[in-house]
């Protein structure tokens, strides 16, 4: 939407046209380096995509390296000073982009590990006041990744427990001010 003009400007998928988007998008999200803003797209099939309004679109693929292309979140963060994205994806599991570096780090699930997350279909991300990344699954309940220790906990509903999660589908989170963890 266009604020000045009170119009829509609609920027579609087209299969033939190589300079628009490549799929529906997802997610949406800014990072901003040295004032220069940069807009971040996932998309359901066609992967991630980068658009600076002077350079125009970017594309990465499973051709790049990414895990898969079906993106259902981004979610921008620092880790160790840098710029990454957290992707969430629907098959692939959870991605790590260096945006500086151009380079993905695929976290997915290990049958028979623990310690890896729980589930290759992440719908939801958040990182919570003490640096834990909190992951909402599809399918497996809610996942909790200490980064810096490069481990996962899965956190699951349990019939016979009032107490446990409400559902092993987990579309969104939020933390309030207070600390709480909010999952829809």
């Amino acid at each position: 939407f266009d604020n000045d003009s009170e119009s829509f400007i609609h920027i579609t998928y087209d299969k033939g046209d190589s300079s628009g988007l490549a799929h529906n998008i997802m997610s949406i999200c800014e990072t901003v380096k040295e004032k220069q803003s940069t807009l971040w797209l996932g998309t359901y099939g066609g992967g991630l995509v980068k658009y600076e309004p002077e350079k125009g679109f970017k594309f990465y693929s499973t051709a790049e390296g990414l895990c898969e292309s079906r993106v259902m979140t981004v979610y921008p963060d620092t880790l160790g000073g840098r710029q990454i994205l957290w992707l969430a994806t629907f098959g692939g599991g959870l991605i790590r982009f260096d945006i500086e570096q151009e380079e993905f780090t695929c976290y997915q699930n290990i049958l028979g590990e623990k310690n890896s997350i729980s589930s290759n279909f992440i719908l939801s991300i958040k990182r919570d006041r003490f640096g834990d990344l909190w992951i909402g699954t599809f399918d497996t309940g809610l996942n909790r990744f200490e980064v810096w220790k490069n481990k996962f906990s899965c956190f699951q509903h349990d019939p016979t427990n009032v107490n446990s999660l409400g559902s092993n589908e987990v579309l969104s989170l939020y933390e309030d001010r207070t600390g709480v963890i909010w999952i829809g």
